[in-house]
C-alpha cells in the first residue's frame, strides 16, 4: 500500500486502476452490491432502534412528540411530502432544520438532497 503522500501525487493513476478493476469485475461487483444490505431478520428486528438512534445522534428535535410517535409517522408515510413520489422502492429521509434540529417532514432522497423545505418551513 503506498503512502498517502505518494497516493496524492499519483491519484489519477490509482483512480484509473480502480475504474479498470470495476470495469473488468462488473458481475462480481453487482453480486456484492445485491447482497450488501441483506441482513435478513436483523434489519427488521433492530431497524427502529438503529434509525431512532441515528436521529438522536444527529440532534433532531422531536418537539413535543415521543420517539414512538415520530417512528409511527415515519413508517406510515407512503409518499414524499414535497414531490409526492411513492416510497415503494425508495429510501425515506426524515427532513430536519440543520439550525434548530426541528423535524419538517418525510422526503425522498432527491428532495432531501436539494433541501427543498429549507425556505418553505
Amino acid at each position: 500500500m503506498p503512502s498517502a503522500k505518494y497516493y496524492h501525487k499519483n491519484k489519477e493513476y490509482y483512480c484509473q486502476q480502480k475504474r479498470n478493476w470495476y470495469r473488468l469485475n462488473k458481475e462480481r461487483v453487482s453480486i456484492y452490491n445485491a447482497n450488501r444490505y441483506d441482513f435478513g431478520n436483523y434489519t427488521n428486528k433492530y431497524q427502529k432502534t438503529n434509525i431512532i438512534g441515528s436521529w438522536r445522534i444527529r440532534g433532531f428535535d422531536f418537539l413535543n412528540y415521543t420517539t414512538d410517535e415520530i417512528w409511527k409517522i415515519y413508517k406510515e408515510t407512503e409518499e414524499c411530502f414535497y414531490c409526492g413520489v411513492s416510497f415503494e422502492n425508495r429510501k425515506k429521509n426524515l427532513d430536519h432544520c440543520h439550525d434548530t434540529g426541528a423535524i419538517r417532514g418525510v422526503l425522498c432522497c432527491s428532495c432531501n438532497k436539494l433541501d427543498v423545505l429549507k425556505n418553505i418551513l
